[in-house]
């Protein structure tokens, strides 16, 4: 296991050990927000653990980590043609972001085959081998959100002078918190077999609508 994988999965432990012990204090507005839906007495109780333990072998599962890691190869391999893009570009790109067919056009720049048929394989196995079918929809969205937050992990850049460090946290917070959204819809659009030119398109448009308001934040535009 590698260090990244292994740090993921401590990440996901620590989030499910929360969860749990919103349960089993009896905490009825927080895990109504996550699993339990209003449930109350010992036989919902028992549903509840089942439930959470049937997330719990999905998050820990090879088969969702593979899958994160087919999205990322796929993402990393798009970058650099992301990179090249001009204002003029990005504006086009913003025109036709529904458009399917500009979107496999601008995307054909690239060969990405191998990517995508990774991510099939993937999702095949992930839908197959694991309960991920039997979660409900929030708790699928829960996983996508987690798979976010271990792409969004790196720590607030602290500044020396107090109003400065709180204006620069303010505007990183608000720039992660846009690309956790942009890597968790990314995950969702490609679990649900969506269009890869689509996916991929949001995903960046998204991250450079907050770089560029993370500029304006720190420069107060």
């Amino acid at each position: 296991m590698t260090r990244q994988k292994h740090t993921n999965k401590t990440r996901l432990k620590q989030v499910l050990v929360g969860l749990l012990a919103c349960l089993l204090a009896g905490l009825q507005s927080c895990y109504q927000d996550n699993f339990l839906d209003g449930m109350t007495g010992a036989d919902d109780m028992e549903k509840a653990n089942a439930r959470l333990s049937a997330f719990e072998s999905v998050a820990q599962s090879d088969e969702l980590w593979e899958f994160k890691a087919a999205a990322l190869a796929l993402s990393d391999k798009c970058e650099p043609l992301y990179q090249e893009l001009t204002d003029e570009e990005w504006e086009e790109l913003e025109k036709h972001k529904d458009d399917t067919a500009y979107l496999e056009q601008f995307l054909s720049r690239i060969d990405v085959s191998a990517e995508v048929k990774r991510i099939e394989e993937a999702r095949k196995q992930l839908h197959e081998n694991t309960a991920f079918l039997q979660l409900s929809e929030e708790e699928q969205n829960e996983l996508y959100d987690l798979l976010a937050e271990t792409d969004c992990l790196e720590p607030v850049t602290r500044t020396k002078t107090r109003s400065e460090g709180d204006k620069k946290e303010e505007c990183e917070k608000a720039r992660r918190e846009a690309y956790e959204m942009a890597e968790s819809a990314y995950h969702n659009a490609l679990n649900k077999d969506e269009n890869t030119a689509f996916a991929l398109t949001i995903r960046q448009l998204t991250k450079k609508k907050a770089d560029q308001e993370y500029e304006d934040c720190i420069n107060n535009r």
